[in-house]
């Protein structure tokens, strides 16, 4: 079985990798701190996942990813400027890199891809890397019929104004403020006269609590480093992730460059970063396949 969903991936990259003209990344003009909370198991409630989500703004488009990630490439993005202003001062210096392919599983917690609002052109991207692969689902951002109250309350100093809607099977109370020049929100959540910055579904099951807004923009943008992209829709995407966290190292391995002497190895990497190899990896990665048997709540309760 596991063959057959090799040599179908396989194929499917070779049909649908493109390269695609990628939307110009806008530096960031401010970036929002939410804590994601999400309850995937109704049958225990009181274990939700939590994560630190950030929405980075440009001025018509934002970038929603995880703040450990964003950061992580923030520091990375600093990092190479200095490397490189330090190889221009220092002629004939090169910098080479090797290492073994790591098959990377990341647990519960710890959200990889990155959702970007386009709203001029209304679209919305998701991208999402497993393996040496990115990739690409393009989407029209979501329609939400907002019925906007006169309610308001005080978020992070700001006047904020409640909006009611319905996606995606949840309806949504959110606060929105049109004190900030961005017409944003987290996740897929937009479509409001204003920012959006707290949401909560009316089960109580999913949330987006403010936390801070930033004006640290130094090396971020609304953009992504992007290596192989292959653009899928929701179901195909859907088949490959069951693939990789079925066997992340197998579907690595058929991912590497043909005749590649060298094989991949398996590294877990939990909600907090910690990073994990060998015997200890592949009981949390059994762990982890044994607990999505549980996850009896999808985000998204309905899908078009």
């Amino acid at each position: 079985m596991k063959k057959i969903q090799f040599i179908s991936l396989y194929l499917l990259s070779q049909l649908i990798v493109t390269r695609i003209a990628a939307q110009t990344p806008e530096p960031v003009l401010a970036s929002v701190t939410y804590q994601f909370i999400y309850v995937n198991d109704t049958n225990n409630k009181d274990n939700p996942i939590r994560e630190n989500m950030i929405l980075c703004l440009g001025a018509t488009s934002s970038k929603y990813t995880s703040l450990l990630v964003e950061t992580k490439r923030q520091q990375a993005r600093k990092a190479a400027a200095e490397a490189a202003a330090a190889i221009n001062t220092s002629p004939g210096k090169t910098v080479a890199a090797s290492g073994i392919p790591m098959a990377v599983v990341y647990g519960p917690g710890y959200t990889l891809e990155a959702l970007f609002q386009h709203t001029k052109e209304n679209k919305l991207n998701k991208i999402s890397p497993l393996g040496m692969n990115d990739y690409l689902i393009e989407l029209p951002l979501p329609k939400i019929d907002w019925k906007i109250n006169k309610e308001t309350r005080q978020i992070g100093g700001y006047t904020c104004q409640k909006a009611v809607g319905n996606f995606a099977g949840r309806t949504y109370n959110a606060w929105f403020t049109s004190e900030l020049p961005f017409q944003n929100g987290p996740w897929k959540l937009s479509g409001l006269p204003g920012l959006i910055l707290e949401a909560t579904d009316t089960r109580n099951e999913v949330s987006f609590l403010f936390k801070e807004i930033s004006k640290d923009t130094a090396f971020r943008d609304t953009g992504i480093e992007t290596r192989r992209i292959i653009t899928v829709n929701d179901k195909a995407f859907e088949r490959v992730k069951e693939a990789w966290i079925n066997d992340p190292v197998g579907v690595m391995q058929s991912q590497l460059p043909a005749g590649a002497n060298t094989s991949a190895r398996l590294l877990y990497r939990d909600s907090t970063g910690k990073a994990s190899t060998g015997e200890a990896a592949q009981a949390l990665l059994e762990n982890y396949q044994k607990s999505l048997k549980n996850y009896n709540n999808p985000l998204e309760l309905t899908k078009k």
